[in-house]
């Protein structure tokens, strides 16, 4: 209750400053965008435009699911010409910033009112887990192409004059998402295995329904409010022991201690799988893109599944 009652407080001191002269006229188009899809989504469709900046909201390396905004994030969203957002559980802070802006023109983008339209509710049925809501739509590139057609959109829309360049960036991008499409088809289609166990957080539900995964996780959403059950832990590990199963996945920043208790006493090794909700810093320093990390994941998957 107190940080929330802070941050409300702050929006309210911000926007008193943006109402005193806050607001920026350098002539830029600023987009402000809350995780890394959501910035480098924008970054592939912006290419070549001058006159963009992009602000992203959570630094490399840090958990998104307890980030919460600074008063100067605070600022930057309340001020920007577009705002990115998942639009999910993770950032339920960002529908009170916008509702208490003070800025009509500002266009809002959010990913899970784009997937809904498109088609993101799905049956999720021969896993071994009770499905919880799974916001993280961009794992799955089709997902990713409908999000940038919108992306593009509003951007044609706010900055008419260069439409061209967005259109063409999304012409050159669309492809390269069409081609994950495809290999994850062809990973998938050529399979020894029919199955993965991911020894961690499972943010792959839209992935995995589209694709026709089998997996065994073990956490049955993204949530990391709790620890998996003993039982659960011992009958993944059982799994790795009976079917000699290769290799075991975790997600991106995993301490690997439930991977390593899984695989313990079998010659499996552990594999990444990149939600891409974030990256560590080097990484983001050294440019590296959504599309670099679901590469790494068909590369990682073939090794799973096919060898």
């Amino acid at each position: 209750m107190k940080k929330t009652a802070l941050m409300l407080a702050c929006i309210l001191l911000m926007l008193v400053l943006v109402g005193c002269g806050g607001n920026k006229d350098d002539g830029k188009l600023t987009i402000v965008v809350t995780a890394f899809p959501h910035y480098d989504f924008a970054r592939q469709i912006t290419q070549n435009v001058d006159n963009v900046e992009i602000k992203m909201l959570i630094s490399p390396g840090n958990e998104v699911h307890t980030y919460e905004p600074s008063p100067s994030d605070i600022l930057a969203v309340s001020t920007c010409d577009v705002f990115i957002y998942t639009g999910g559980e993770s950032d339920t802070w960002a529908k009170k910033i916008i509702e208490s802006a003070d800025n009509e023109d500002m266009k809002v983008i959010s990913f899970m009112d784009i997937c809904s339209a498109d088609g993101n509710e799905e049956e999720h049925e021969g896993h071994d887990h009770n499905h919880e809501y799974d916001e993280h739509v961009w794992t799955l590139p089709l997902f990713s192409q409908t999000i940038c057609q919108e992306i593009t959109r509003v951007l044609c829309e706010t900055d008419s004059e260069n439409a061209n360049k967005y259109n063409e960036n999304l012409a050159s991008y669309t492809q390269k998402l069409s081609q994950l499409d495809k290999e994850f088809s062809d990973v998938l289609a050529n399979a020894e295995r029919d199955s993965i166990i991911v020894a961690d957080r499972f943010p792959f539900t839209h992935f995995a329904t589209h694709y026709k995964l089998k997996y065994h996780a073990a956490y049955p959403g993204c949530s990391s409010s709790t620890e998996p059950s003993a039982v659960v832990v011992a009958e993944l590990s059982e799994r790795v022991k009976n079917e000699k199963i290769p290799y075991v996945f975790t997600i991106e920043f995993s301490n690997q201690k439930i991977a390593k208790n899984v695989i313990e006493g079998t010659d499996a090794k552990i594999l990444t799988l990149h939600s891409c909700h974030n990256v560590s810093k080097e990484d983001f320093e050294n440019g590296i893109t959504y599309y670099d990390l679901m590469n790494q994941n068909i590369s990682n998957l073939r090794k799973a599944l096919c060898e």
